[in-house]
């Protein structure tokens, strides 16, 4: 009996839990338009908002960025925030991979970086790049849409070690030898 309990255990294979990888995301533009207010954030693969990352303050012209306001109620939680911008300016921004609260490390997948650019009646432009948030790091560079160029985003996993796994310590049988109930745990 206890060969047969055996057997079968072995002939399973349990998937371990996946644990998120941590790591840090960076994000890096040029916006080259007067008087423009401008907000970045990411979605999930689904297209839900996950964390506003940049928002621009100036009163008045938040509603301006239509895109970022629909899709994430205007939400600046650990947001870093700053006035209008009159000229040429680079941005850059970071990631820790957490949810809006900063407290919950998101599933590894694919996510999409959004940027927003936005002036008082003129159309806004919104420039997206995709990334995968995983071990790997991955660099990608979006196609310019005036007036964001330059657009880079780049993930980095804090570490690429993978614990190491034994499938013997998954399951226990016992007692052994027995001569009428076994145990089995795992």
């Amino acid at each position: 009996l206890l060969f047969i309990a055996s057997a079968g255990l072995s002939a399973q294979t349990q998937s371990p839990a996946v644990t998120p990888t941590a790591g840090t995301l960076t994000v890096t533009s040029t916006i080259s338009s007067g008087g423009t207010i401008t907000a970045v954030w990411i979605d999930d693969a689904t297209g839900t908002f996950v964390r506003t990352l940049y928002a621009g303050s100036s009163s008045g012209y938040v509603n301006e960025l239509s895109t970022w306001s629909a899709e994430s109620n205007q939400n600046v939680v650990n947001a870093t925030t700053g006035a209008t911008k009159s000229s040429i300016w680079a941005l850059s921004y970071s990631w820790n991979g957490k949810d809006k609260t900063n407290t919950t490390l998101l599933a590894d997948g694919t996510y999409t970086v959004k940027i927003e650019n936005a002036r008082q009646d003129v159309s806004p432009v919104v420039v997206t790049a995709s990334f995968t948030k995983g071990a790997a790091s991955q660099t990608v560079t979006a196609s310019n849409k005036a007036p964001i160029t330059n657009v880079t985003v780049k993930w980095v996993p804090s570490s690429t070690g993978l614990n190491e796994i034994k499938l013997g310590n998954l399951y226990s049988v016992y007692p052994n030898p027995t001569r009428s109930t076994i145990f089995v745990n795992g």
